[in-house]
């Protein structure tokens, strides 16, 4: 699917990590995979002004993993299937580290990055950990 194929009217805003007061009156959906170079950009530039505006409580973050099909994407997928779902603030911290490794971690073979997630951040594999609309 690409982004452009989400149909809006469909989105719910119930999955995903809720970063912030779920009461603010904005709510800013992300979709990024931890392997876009696209999304790595956005979520590092964005990430004082929207850590800001949750702190304000002026808006809350829902971000969701948008697992994709292209090889070099694949990677992603399997790391978003260690974030921690249970933690929220942990998981945003994991995210970025992702993002700040991103060129580490993706140098590895698809079979190996798993092992990464838990060697290196001591994560483990969430069963529940996937990203409905």
């Amino acid at each position: 699917m690409k982004v452009y194929d989400i149909q809006i009217d469909q989105l719910q805003s119930n999955y995903g990590f809720h970063i912030g007061d779920t009461k603010a009156p904005v709510k800013v959906i992300e979709f990024i995979n931890l392997r876009c170079p696209d999304c790595k950009e956005w979520f590092e530039k964005s990430e004082a002004l929207l850590d800001q505006y949750v702190e304000e409580g002026k808006i809350e973050r829902i971000i969701k993993h948008f697992d994709k099909e292209k090889p070099e994407l694949q990677k992603g997928n399997t790391l978003h299937s260690y974030l921690p779902y249970d933690d929220e603030k942990k998981a945003l911290e994991e995210m970025k580290y992702f993002f700040q490794h991103q060129e580490e971690w993706g140098a590895l073979d698809a079979s190996d990055v798993g092992e990464y997630a838990r060697d290196k951040r001591n994560l483990n594999l969430e069963r529940n950990n996937h990203m409905a609309n």
